[in-house]
């Protein structure tokens, strides 16, 4: 499925439509978290 339609069915209330989208991004969303924390474990 493509990231449009998990955006779809994740803003009509899918929660596993959003976890695959958190789940794909999650090493960047690490990263940022990294960036701002300075520190592994806080980011993680």
């Amino acid at each position: 499925m493509d990231s449009l339609k998990r955006v779809a069915r994740a803003k009509a209330g899918d929660k596993q439509a959003l976890l695959d989208l958190v789940l794909a991004r999650e090493r960047e969303f690490y990263g940022l978290s990294y960036v701002y924390m300075r520190n592994e474990q806080d980011a993680a």
